[in-house]
């Protein structure tokens, strides 16, 4: 598990304490005196770097778009990260009629950046695009019956849900409110790279590979923010994000790598403060039971024994992380510590030798990040010394979500394993068990149907106690069945 802030926490952070934003709320971040961000003509500016870029700025797609997204859209209601509560945004209030009807009062006076108003068939529309994509989008919101919602007034807005929910509401409000009128003008692809919204900033530029910059929305509802400009420098590794930030090219650096940590830490970095706040996301060595090679539970068993995950989470994540013992980050609800398959490669070697398996062969798909490479380069070696082969694929995070899924390959992986980091936004288990579930829009395993009952039990479950117990269950089930494998 990274120590660390999520992106969204990052940038609502940024547009809070720094901007001091009225409206919307890990990484490593360092702290901007407001006093030395300049210009010319008086005019204050935020330059933040972040490595990689977003792959697209129209939410119901955007894969990596979350920090880049978050100076522009709003969402119904904001996750408060401090009292775990929901805060009035684009909705001013919300209420359950009864288990499956929710109904939201939409903000008055609000604008999209181009002076056009926001009103319920806008958030009513989002959510049809929402729910019209195959991506985890869906899947996340796949409890709303969206035939059935509708619009009873110009700011009043009638959700219904096929089942009670209980992460119904911290999940919408993960959803950035989109205007329909622009989307009909425009449509998808203008979208992506031309976003028009109701947040506190308005996109200006995107220069493709380099940054993204953004001016005040002069149209904005809530106060005023401090910085008239925000430009967000994108990179490729953090060495040369951290030689920017020394010699003031940047004013925040995130996604440090943990000798740049260390140095801060050792006050070896002038004028700097360093934040490390754990965040809700944890790596998983995740296995595809569909696969033939996997079937034999002992096979499974015998990879989880051959894995060191404390070394793995040392070596990777250093003082950044600890040691994975749950699917679910600590900082997520419900949280427990699981019983992991502890390091035993002569256990290992003695499965497979049970199994009558030799030679095994494994296909493992990676995204294009230091740290997950170096994970698998660990894992590879160490089951290499219990006589299985793992292959490592490398692909942007896009192709490897595609042949995750098996989109162009009759929904079947086109591996037989993935290392990924479960970024949330929230801490819900509900939310970080999206595409677990059986017919969920992205599945990323065939979860057993003892599983996946227990899952949707799970969410439909309201009584806090009760759903306490079966997020328990849910989280011992994933690791035991050794289909995934927490690492860090």
């Amino acid at each position: 598990m990274k120590k660390r802030w999520s992106v969204l926490a990052l940038i609502l952070a940024l547009l809070l304490l720094l901007s001091a934003c009225g409206g919307g709320s890990s990484d490593t971040t360092t702290e901007v005196d407001e006093n030395e961000t300049s210009s010319s003509t008086g005019a204050t500016t935020l330059t933040v770097g972040t490595l990689g870029e977003p792959d697209s700025l129209y939410p119901p797609n955007s894969a990596t778009g979350g920090l880049c997204l978050a100076p522009v859209y709003e969402s119904l209601m904001n996750y408060n990260y401090e009292t775990g509560e929901l805060d009035p945004c684009l909705a001013t209030s919300w209420e359950f009629t009864d288990d499956t009807t929710l109904v939201f009062q939409i903000r008055e006076g609000v604008q999209f950046s181009d002076g056009s108003t926001m009103d319920a068939n806008d958030v009513l529309f989002s959510f049809q695009k929402y729910m019209e994509e195959t991506t985890q989008t869906y899947s996340k919101l796949s409890f709303i019956d969206i035939e059935n919602c509708y619009v009873e007034d110009d700011y009043t807005v009638v959700f219904k849900f096929t089942e009670p929910t209980a992460s119904g509401l911290v999940i919408m409000a993960t959803c950035g409110i989109l205007s329909e009128d622009y989307y009909k003008e425009v449509g998808e692809n203008q979208m992506s790279s031309a976003p028009m919204c109701t947040g506190p900033y308005e996109l200006t530029e995107w220069t493709s590979g380099y940054s993204i910059s953004y001016a005040k929305n002069e149209s904005y509802w809530g106060d005023a923010c401090y910085f008239d400009e925000i430009v967000v420098r994108f990179y490729s590794e953090s060495t040369t994000m951290m030689i920017d930030y020394e010699t003031d090219a940047i004013d925040v650096a995130m996604d440090l790598a943990e000798n740049d940590v260390t140095r801060i830490q050792n006050d070896e970095v002038s004028n700097t403060q360093l934040y490390l706040v754990p965040t809700f996301e944890t790596y998983v060595f995740t296995l595809y039971n569909g696969s033939e090679k996997l079937q034999d539970e002992r096979v499974r068993q015998a990879i989880a024994h051959a894995i060191d995950r404390d070394a793995v989470a040392e070596h990777c994540l250093g003082v950044l992380g600890s040691t994975a013992d749950s699917v679910m980050a600590s900082s997520i609800q419900y949280y427990i510590s699981c019983d992991c398959y502890e390091y035993d490669p002569e256990l290992s070697i003695s499965l497979l030798e049970e199994a009558g398996v030799e030679n095994l062969e494994l296909t493992c798909l990676l995204e294009s990040d230091s740290v997950v490479s170096s994970m698998a380069e660990i894992i590879q070696a160490e089951l290499n010394e219990v006589g299985i082969t793992l292959n490592i694929e490398i692909y942007d995070i896009g192709t490897v979500i595609t042949k995750w899924i098996g989109l162009e390959n009759d929904m079947v992986p086109e591996g037989e394993c993935v290392i990924m980091a479960s970024s949330l936004s929230i801490p819900d288990p509900d939310y970080r068990c999206t595409g677990y579930k059986q017919g969920s829009g992205l599945t990323i395993i065939e979860v057993t149907d003892e599983l996946n009952d227990l899952l949707f039990e799970a969410r439909q479950t309201l009584d806090e106690d009760a759903r306490r117990e079966k997020y328990e269950e849910v989280q011992q089930l994933f690791v035991s069945e050794a289909y995934n494998n927490p690492v860090g």
